[in-house]
């Protein structure tokens, strides 16, 4: 039995012993296989090294709405419907509400016969045609008169001749009177056209629509309520781009060597981006500025409010 255990221990003895003479070659031939790794491809370290340079990740960044917008009244008035509610989708130019419009419509009614009576006046021309003839005939008595008092002596008296040139000079003056008359007609039509614009704006100002496409999330008024000029009647939100906002240390990167392009990620999924704006402004204390860049959203599946990484490049 000792001698079987004395035959043990001289096996073990001699196993780590040749163990160990191995570990030096074993650690030599796999310094000399990264020695040659890197020696096949010394570009490599580089290239990444490179790639980081030009990049730069921001890991807090938020999206933002670029279009929001809070419809408001342009005029006082009784809001007289509202034809969305929130989640509606409307178009540029839809009609959200209306307000009472009796006395826009009346006002609109009293321009239009106004203009109506300004265009008859200005065609009418007989006063225009009456000047002219009694200037013409009143002015052919005076001449043959004055013709007359020359060739035959006392044939006409002074005081005929001067009340036949007092007819013509009236005459005369009648017809320069018309002829303003006319053109305040014309100018009388050109007001009431104005007016009956003005009357057709505050019509249309009675409906409140819509001035972007999206989706409305607030409807502020009811039915019934009186509202004022510039108070909102209801916000409508643009989905389909959206902004990306973060902020840059300027030991990172300068404002002006931002490039356009750029990649937003939210929960692992990237989106292409276009940077917008770098603000040149340096906050003193964070010394770090804005950065504003635009990503695509048709889908919808991205929200204001998210939180995200981006990723900057540098210009060339």
């Amino acid at each position: 039995m000792r001698a079987f255990l004395a035959t043990c221990f001289a096996l073990t003895i001699a196993l780590s012993n040749s163990t160990a003479q191995e570990s030096p070659s074993v650690q030599l031939f796999e310094e000399q296989q990264t020695t040659a790794n890197d020696q096949a491809d010394p570009s490599a370290s580089a290239e990444s090294e490179s790639a980081t340079q030009d990049k730069i990740k921001i890991d807090a960044a938020q999206l933002q709405l670029i279009v929001n917008v809070e419809v408001a009244a342009r005029d006082a008035g009784i809001v007289e419907s509202i034809n969305i509610t929130e989640g509606n989708l409307v178009k540029t130019g839809d009609a959200i509400a209306t307000l009472d419009r009796e006395s826009a419509m009346a006002s609109a009614n009293v321009a239009a016969s106004e203009l109506d009576i300004a265009k008859e006046e200005n065609e009418n021309d007989i006063d225009l045609r009456y000047a002219k003839v009694s200037k013409d005939v009143s002015g052919k008595v005076y001449q043959r008169s004055v013709n007359a008092a020359n060739q035959f002596a006392k044939s006409v008296s002074k005081t005929e001749l001067e009340r036949l040139k007092l007819e013509y000079e009236r005459a005369r003056l009648s017809g320069e009177q018309a002829e303003r008359s006319a053109v305040v007609n014309e100018l009388t039509v050109e007001l009431k056209k104005s007016q009956m614009e003005l009357a057709e704006v505050q019509l249309r100002n009675r409906e409140i629509r819509s001035p972007t496409s999206g989706m409305v999330v607030q409807v502020y008024q009811q039915v019934g309520e009186w509202v004022q000029p510039g108070e909102p009647i209801a916000r409508v939100i643009d989905l389909s781009k959206l902004r990306v906002s973060c902020r840059c240390y300027l030991e990172d990167a300068s404002p002006e060597s931002i490039a356009e392009r750029a990649t937003f990620t939210h929960r692992g999924r990237q989106y292409p981006a276009v940077v917008v704006f770098t603000s040149p402004e340096i906050d003193p204390d964070v010394q770090d500025f804005i950065v504003w860049a635009e990503v695509e959203n048709a889908t919808g599946e991205l929200k204001p409010g998210m939180r995200g990484s981006i990723e900057l490049q540098r210009r060339d």
